[in-house]
């Protein structure tokens, strides 16, 4: 479902998700004479996939359509379609700096992570059977994101065109490390 925005040129999609959180709302810009942008993409999911590809035509656009595809953070719902949307588009794909390595090797990530906290937990005496639960939980959003290259990292003051307005990147980590906002200052 296609949702308003106050901007004329930029729209918002709302995807489903398998996740208690319910939703997860990804942005459409597109103002004439700018690269059509999709800004996070939502979870590897046949749901989400055919939500989007409805969306989209409702604006008059494929996913094939896409030049530019911004992932604001490295959490599989808003990362998860980023390999499948650039493949059968051509996208460049944008992300802080940070994410990077991540989005190149997101098993490999996956992996390191588990492996990571099991140790952490393991020393704050997590019982066995916890940690266990934590990281099968933590392997198995593998399913939810492919590893995809970022073409354009993204720092903190970069600026971005998009809906016919100015956009600078604000870095913001504490949801997720390489997080990252947009910000318009005129609306």
């Amino acid at each position: 479902m296609v949702l308003n925005t106050p901007l004329q040129h930029l729209h918002a999609i709302e995807l489903p998700t398998p996740f208690p959180v319910g939703p997860i709302t990804v942005c459409v810009a597109s103002a004439p004479d700018e690269p059509l942008t999709l800004v996070d993409t939502g979870p590897q999911t046949e749901d989400a996939w055919t939500t989007l590809e409805r969306g989209l035509a409702q604006l008059g656009h494929t996913p094939a359509d896409l030049a530019r595809i911004i992932i604001t953070h490295a959490h599989v719902d808003h990362f998860g379609l980023a390999a499948r949307l650039a493949k059968v588009s051509g996208a460049e794909v944008l992300a802080h700096r940070q994410n990077v390595q991540t989005f190149k090797d997101f098993a490999g990530d996956r992996d390191r992570r588990t492996t990571f906290f099991a140790g952490l937990l393991r020393e704050a005496s997590v019982p066995a059977n916890l940690i266990a639960a934590i990281s099968e939980a933590t392997r198995g959003l593998r399913r939810f994101a492919r590893s995809v290259a970022v073409d354009t990292p993204l720092d903190e003051g970069d600026r971005l065109s998009l809906a016919g307005y100015d956009w600078r990147v604000l870095h913001t980590p504490g949801h997720a490390g390489g997080l990252v906002c947009l910000y318009e200052h005129e609306s």
